[in-house]
């Protein structure tokens, strides 16, 4: 472009234009090769996301990613489907195996960095170092740890019970919003067994400070993930998506838990009661094969929303199946009662061998599944073969669990609550309903060398609170619930970031004993 004679402001115009259209053309050029001509273009999906990225990122910020991935998957009838130009989005039951376990001399798929932001803990770390931590942690997370916990999960789950019968009779309409006490719940079981101290949610019925900022926080993971897709505009798509008030919240997040694991380390490993830090700390060698102090608050960090919201959201998904089915709520209610007579019969053991009671809470992992974040990786330099698929190095791949829970080729009318899935065994194969159902794909804590180290303990603390709820109570839909309910209403359909946003769960608890 000849700008010999113009003046500089017009001449400053003239180049921000040239640079504007080769901006375009260069964006042009590249959505083309990206749909047409990139290794990827093979793969069924939407034009436009193969192109640009910008779909993916609008479904991640507008908290509609799994429904978006399920819908792709059933409108191109495909396990695999591109979601941008170099993601993968897959829904086999295979992929578990290819992508996510460990085997001899097969190249892992690592964790895709270019999405996970935030701590520098087990969950984000490299390889190297997430086999470092997870030797350190896994004491904490051990049997011998889980029986040792346990009466300190009774004690929470009666106070949670004692909390409900009281706000029962308080209430005029004797009506509670599962939703809150859930969530005081297992933030007070979580603030015990990481830090040594509850957070008095459930003493105070009301929320610690910290519940808010925990939420805000896992959301701005979500919104910087999203930046993280557009490197030459990340700081200032920061600035548009990731608000003041998010930034606050994330920090108060981190100095709460600063503060509160600097009075938990003052007491090393001579505390009463065992939690995680007892385990932890007398476990925590020195050096190399150590976890840092910083490190040791990262993991705490995120021990409190990966042991908290999760839990208390398939709590709540719980409640709210059961009472969309009563018929399986009277099952589960029944089996429960027959095997624990009494209250103290009510432990983890016992809960266990429930056949139906495990079937239950397995559709519901299933139906509503609260980690959906997609685990996504990456595939090795020299690329790799998932369920009979090449994937070129490099190329991110991820299994969202709704989508994988819902596609219709995984499982028959996946839209139907049916814990019966879980009962069919070799004699009913040939005549059951869900014989057809590939039930080895429903994997709600992962598998391989990342799977959710936290698994067993919060499978013992779903069925304890669970078994109480209907051994303690009957329980209804609230008045406005069922209004709700008989127009149609659906209050499993949510939005997500990373964990499902729920709004108030209104039931109706009537005490089954004096």
């Amino acid at each position: 472009m000849v700008t010999a004679g113009l003046s500089l402001p017009d001449r400053l115009a003239a180049w921000c234009l040239s640079c504007l259209a080769a901006s375009f053309i260069y964006a042009l050029a590249k959505g083309l090769y990206n749909v047409y001509l990139h290794p990827l273009s093979k793969f069924p999906g939407p034009r436009f996301a193969a192109a640009t990225k910008i779909p993916i990122a609008a479904a991640s910020w507008d908290g509609t990613l799994p429904h978006w991935l399920l819908s792709l998957h059933e409108q191109y009838s495909s396990e695999v489907i591109r979601i941008s130009p170099d993601e993968l989005s897959i829904v086999s039951p295979g992929a578990w195996k290819d992508i996510y376990a460990h085997e001899p001399g097969r190249t892992r798929f690592p964790k895709d960095l270019g999405i996970y932001t935030g701590f520098n803990s087990i969950v984000t770390a490299n390889d190297t170092d997430h086999s470092r931590m997870r030797r350190v942690l896994s004491h904490a997370f051990s049997d011998k740890a889980l029986r040792e916990q346990e009466p300190l999960l009774q004690m929470h789950v009666q106070e949670l019970i004692n909390g409900l019968k009281k706000a029962c009779n308080g209430s005029s309409k004797g009506e509670v919003d599962m939703v809150c006490w859930f969530r005081w719940t297992t933030m007070d079981i979580i603030g015990d067994l990481a830090f040594g101290e509850s957070f008095g949610c459930l003493k105070n019925t009301k929320f610690h400070s910290w519940v808010a900022s925990l939420a805000s926080s896992i959301k701005i993971v979500v919104m910087a993930s999203i930046t993280l897709r557009f490197p030459p505009l990340q700081m200032i798509l920061r600035l548009l998506l990731v608000s003041k008030s998010l930034r606050r919240a994330r920090d108060d997040h981190g100095r709460l838990s600063a503060e509160t694991l600097e009075r938990r380390m003052k007491l090393g490993t001579s505390s009463e009661r065992k939690d995680f830090m007892t385990y932890i700390l007398a476990h925590n060698e020195t050096g190399k094969a150590g976890l840092t102090n910083q490190e040791l608050h990262d993991n705490a960090t995120t021990m409190i929303g990966a042991g908290s919201e999760t839990t208390a959201g398939l709590l709540s998904g719980m409640i709210w199946f059961a009472l969309k089915n009563p018929e399986c709520l009277a099952r589960v209610q029944a089996e429960v009662c027959e095997a624990c007579k009494v209250k103290k019969d009510i432990n983890a053991q016992v809960l266990g061998d429930l056949e139906y009671f495990n079937a239950f809470i397995n559709e519901v992992f299933r139906i509503y599944p609260t980690g959906v974040a997609g685990q996504p990786r990456r595939a090795p330099p020299e690329g790799a073969v998932v369920c009979g698929h090449y994937i070129p190095g490099g190329t991110g791949i991820q299994m969202n669990q709704f989508a994988v829970n819902h596609y219709p080729a995984n499982f028959s009318s996946p839209e139907i609550f049916a814990p019966e899935r879980w009962l069919v065994d070799a004699a009913n194969e040939g005549v059951s309903r869900w014989a057809g159902d590939k039930r080895e794909v429903l994997q709600p804590f992962s598998i391989g060398p990342r799977n959710c180290i936290g698994k067993n303990l919060a499978l013992t603390e779903l069925r304890l609170v669970f078994a109480r709820m209907v051994w303690e109570f009957d329980v209804e839909l609230g008045e406005e619930m069922m209004k709700s309910n008989s127009r149609g209403g659906n209050w499993a359909d949510q939005r997500s970031w990373m964990t499902w946003s729920q709004p108030p769960l209104w039931v109706r608890l009537i005490p089954r004993w004096d």
